[in-house]
């Protein structure tokens, strides 16, 4: 039974590992000082989780520094680690708590990161066919460009706008979407062409996008985006115009709620 729990909670882990938002994952995962405990590292031992903080795993090292920073302590340090996924998720709970402690961090793995001849969706396609391993680079680089646009950087959107065309594999649509839709904040202190290249690059995926879970994604990030006006256009683009009935219905009741909430 014991190793039962421990399947699900790894279960849970790894879908946090792979979220790029620890505030949104969090929603769904199995409450952090559970997890903790099934694998054996007591949440009020402040230095059994310190040490768990430094244990190979990198999945238990999120964890263990997400605990860290829950109960008030300064994870600035662990920016430091030598896995990127962890220094991206370190830097998104520091963003969570309004410190940009992790901005020059994130920008110099995004630099390292990010693919520097690709004008195009095209271009970006052929420079992953050219090595296998530049996808697990492109999830990275999305992950990291989600929180440099919560911090008012629009450095990673372009980047979002090619990979929802070109990336393969629909964790990276996934990730580009939410990327986008996070651009589309009207308090973003971005030019207004921006937004509307996020607007649109959400549109073309819309008409395109066969991968329900990427759709979900997009229709979650539409209407909690903070946009009234890009939130409706899109809605109405995927309850007229997707493939799958079952996103069109969604994203009808989407509107249905943002209709709602305007009334109120």
């Amino acid at each position: 039974m014991r190793n039962q729990s421990i399947f699900v909670v790894l279960l849970a882990i790894s879908i946090a590992f792979l979220a790029p938002d620890s505030s949104r994952a969090d929603q769904r995962e199995i409450p952090l000082d559970e997890q903790l405990r099934v694998l054996n590292i007591q949440p009020d031992n402040l230095a059994s989780v310190r040490e768990a903080a430094r244990t190979e795993l990198p999945h238990v090292r999120i964890l263990a520094i997400r605990w860290l920073a829950e109960v008030g302590e300064n994870v600035a340090p662990y920016l430091n680690d030598p896995e990127v996924r962890v220094r991206t998720r370190v830097a998104g709970v520091l963003a969570d708590g309004g410190d940009r402690a992790g901005y020059s961090t994130l920008l110099a793995d995004f630099d390292r990161l990010v693919p520097k001849d690709t004008e195009d969706s095209e271009a970006l396609g052929i420079w992953l066919e050219e090595d296998a391993t530049r996808n697990a680079d492109l999830a990275d680089a999305l992950d990291i460009a989600l929180i440099l646009t919560r911090l008012d950087d629009p450095a990673g959107l372009s980047l979002a706008g090619q990979a929802v065309i070109s990336g393969p594999y629909s964790a990276q649509r996934y990730r580009a979407v939410w990327v986008l839709a996070a651009g589309l904040h009207p308090d973003r202190p971005f030019e207004e062409g921006v937004r509307t290249d996020a607007q649109e690059a959400l549109r073309q995926v819309i008409n395109r996008e066969s991968d329900t879970l990427v759709m979900k994604r997009l229709i979650d990030s539409v209407v909690n985006c903070g946009n009234q006006s890009a939130a409706q256009s899109l809605l109405v683009a995927a309850r007229d115009g997707a493939l799958d009935p079952e996103i069109r219905d969604l994203a009808g009741r989407g509107l249905r709620f943002l209709e709602t909430e305007g009334r109120q």
